[in-house]
């Protein structure tokens, strides 16, 4: 999963800068920020990176390599933007968002839509944890304002409505 996510991310990119593309937003992961973080912080931000080390070391015991391949390929497409001469250069935008949930456009298959789902129809214990989420009208909202508000270049977001409890 990790390498498909790193190239995939890469080939995207190196399209845009040879095709003098002016803006790209990556959608990431809030998988990116929060896994493994020591000491936790009492905020998860921006800033925040999820430990790549740990993550390593538990490769698809964690979510089958999804959550490290979030974070590889966000620390990718960061690293590439950098290494580019000015002249082909892109402003890059990443949004991190949580579960996501709301009406969705390929019906299942996706990671948060079938977790959800199960937990609804009890196939699936729903864990005793808060859980950030988004909508997905507010995620493509926020990929739009990425695109669109000129502040956003050089930024990482996390985009969520909020957190929520399953007790």
């Amino acid at each position: 999963m990790v390498e498909p996510a790193v190239q995939g991310t890469l080939g995207a990119l190196r399209a845009a800068a040879k095709h003098g593309v002016k803006r790209v937003v990556v959608t990431s992961s809030f998988a990116a920020v929060s896994v493994g973080v020591k000491p936790p912080p009492a905020v998860y931000d921006e800033s925040t990176w999820s430990n790549v080390e740990m993550m390593t070391k538990m490769g698809v015991k964690l979510q089958g390599g999804y959550l490290l391949s979030k974070t590889l390929a966000e620390k990718a497409a960061w690293d590439f933007q950098a290494t580019l001469k000015e002249s082909e250069r892109f402003e890059l935008v990443t949004l991190c968002p949580p579960y996501v949930y709301g009406p969705s456009f390929v019906g299942s298959g996706f990671e948060s839509g079938v977790d959800c789902t199960a937990y609804m129809h009890g196939k699936k214990q729903c864990p005793k944890i808060k859980v950030p989420m988004v909508d997905v009208i507010a995620l493509s909202q926020a990929h739009l304002n990425a695109i669109k508000i000129p502040e956003a270049a050089g930024k990482r977001f996390l985009v969520l409505n909020g957190v929520y409890s399953a007790k």
